[in-house]
């Protein structure tokens, strides 16, 4: 069986923050922290086929049945651009088609890709397999297996999770500010 997943490498340490975000605009992701930030995984839905499609040859994406809603989440653009906007070093999208027994091909097989997203819009390409390399392992592993059960699911929260959460963020940063003020010497 085949499939396509994404993963948007973050800068950010807060996952919920980032899950928080996707909710606001209608993603559905699993978000991960991992040591080299927070992570956001989607998986695709492979395409079934009753019927030979054009696109195959062309490498194009087929054309989803009238009766599916069109998922935002995959497209990668949709996903990886906001992100990218929200930091100024921006975010990598790796993209992972991987595929089980394909061809004469025993066990797990397919290829991974980097592109870099900087201000909302896509960049160069980087190097995926040395990018991992220098990344957290749980990185890879989310690449290869996908999002596992410590992960936040953004449509899982409610739109009071989500203003509780940002909430909480913008009230902490309120009360760190003013006890820098008070006691005078900056941080305790």
């Amino acid at each position: 069986m085949s499939s396509r997943r994404f993963v948007v490498l973050t800068p950010f340490s807060q996952p919920e923050l980032v899950a928080g975000v996707l909710r606001l605009r209608g993603l559905e992701a699993k978000v991960v922290a991992t040591k080299s930030g927070v992570c956001v995984v989607h998986d695709v839905a492979a395409p079934t086929f009753t019927d030979w499609d054009i696109a195959e040859l062309l490498g194009g994406e087929p054309e989803p049945a009238q009766d599916e809603p069109a998922n935002p989440a995959d497209d990668p653009d949709n996903l990886a651009g906001p992100l990218s906007a929200l930091s100024s070093y921006g975010v990598v999208l790796l993209t992972a088609e991987l595929g089980d027994d394909v061809g004469s091909e025993s066990g797990l097989s397919g290829m991974v890709t980097g592109v870099r997203y900087l201000g909302g819009l896509r960049g160069e390409e980087v190097q995926a397999g040395i990018l991992l390399n220098t990344l957290d392992p749980k990185v890879e592993d989310l690449v290869i297996n996908g999002a596992a059960g410590e992960a936040i699911s953004s449509m899982d929260l409610s739109l009071s999770d989500v203003e509780r959460i940002l909430g909480d963020d913008n009230n902490s940063a309120d009360e760190a500010s003013g006890s820098e003020a008070s006691d005078g010497e900056g941080t305790r």
